[in-house]
């Protein structure tokens, strides 16, 4: 008889069913500067004020969504005085945001000229 693996709890030989991946959608980086610019316009938010505005986010995705952000050079991260995190948008970071803010409002035009 094989060893048993340690995470399994049943005697079955069977073999083990690996679990589907779940395909979510990817949140853009713009995304998350929108949300900083909705919060605290310009200034800096203290990060876990953005838990709310990604609720299917877990705190992993959240955390590699800000340094993605970060990477591009889109968010500035600070620490306080009372040790949190705060983040604020880097002038590169409006940027983007007003593009993606351009290109959206063009798609939704686009879109209703095309339905209309």
């Amino acid at each position: 008889m094989p060893p048993r693996s340690a995470w399994r709890r049943d005697d079955s030989t069977a073999p083990a069913q690996a679990l589907a991946p779940v395909k979510r959608s990817k949140v853009e980086p713009e995304q998350l500067l929108a949300a900083i610019a909705a919060a605290v316009d310009d200034g800096f938010c203290p990060a876990s004020a953005l838990v709310p505005a990604f609720p299917k986010l877990s705190h992993r995705d959240l955390v590699r969504l800000r340094k993605r952000a970060m990477r591009r050079g889109l968010l500035l991260e600070r620490r306080g005085d009372d040790g949190r995190t705060y983040l604020a948008l880097s002038s590169e970071g409006w940027r983007a945001l007003r593009a993606h803010r351009v290109a959206t409002s063009q798609r939704q035009l686009h879109k209703e000229a095309n339905d209309g």
